[in-house]
């Protein structure tokens, strides 16, 4: 049997490293906007995704309901369903609670390299060794953001109020690669700006899902498949 082929320490003080980063940053974002302290913990922990959590701020700092804040946080998450889905064909001989767990963690790094490795116990051993390093990095960068913020003040003074547009933006880098992705991106950012001024905060990038039929109603380009 192949040796398991643990990421080197380089490596995985890299990601773990961006981890904490981000999540000093997410935790900035969100002290900024009036979270209390013991809340971006919180959030770090229970919803362990930076988007998902700046969505979630974003829409409360604007008006919108809890309701609709976590709609939002749900919508723009979805995708960690997509790297669930393909982890549990390496984790099937493992019980339950632990897939549940492992569902409840997935994120793109360790669920790349356990894909990798060539059986399904090396599979398991990468996913975790990776998952706990990783997730506390981010739970100690979001303790370190919520510390900082005291001596840092206003986020928007570094330009930190960025980051949400940014990370939402950067998710739609491999969908605008397509025909169909980009469609469905133009019809979604015209439906929002329409409805922003008409609607309650939050519910016009819901109502924005409208333009997913559409998008895979539009013809792909030659040479090119669409997804699935």
């Amino acid at each position: 049997m192949k040796p398991f082929s643990r990421i080197g320490r380089g490596e995985l003080a890299a990601l773990v490293a961006s981890y904490a980063v981000g999540g000093i940053s997410v935790a900035l974002v969100c002290a900024g906007f009036g979270a209390d302290p013991w809340v971006i913990i919180l959030a770090s922990i229970v919803m362990y995704s930076a988007t998902g959590e700046l969505a979630l701020v974003a829409v409360l700092s604007a008006g919108g309901s809890t309701a609709t804040a976590m709609a939002s946080a749900l919508l723009v998450s979805a995708r960690f369903g997509v790297l669930a889905a393909g982890l549990s064909s390496r984790l099937r001989h493992v019980p339950l609670s632990e897939r549940v767990v492992a569902a409840f963690l997935v994120v793109d790094p360790p669920t790349a390299l356990a894909m990798a490795e060539p059986d399904d116990d090396h599979a398991r051993r990468q996913f975790w060794y990776v998952t706990l390093w990783m997730g506390a990095g981010w739970v100690a960068g979001s303790v370190i953001g919520v510390l900082a913020h005291t001596q840092i003040g206003d986020p928007k003074a570094f330009g930190l109020d960025a980051v949400i547009p940014a990370s939402l933006i950067a998710l739609l880098g491999a969908p605008m690669r397509s025909g169909p992705g980009r469609v469905t991106a133009l019809a979604a950012a015209a439906t929002c700006l329409a409805l922003t001024p008409v609607l309650p905060a939050g519910l016009p990038v819901l109502v924005a899902l409208v333009a997913v039929p559409i998008g895979l109603r539009s013809p792909a380009r030659p040479g090119h498949r669409r997804a699935g």
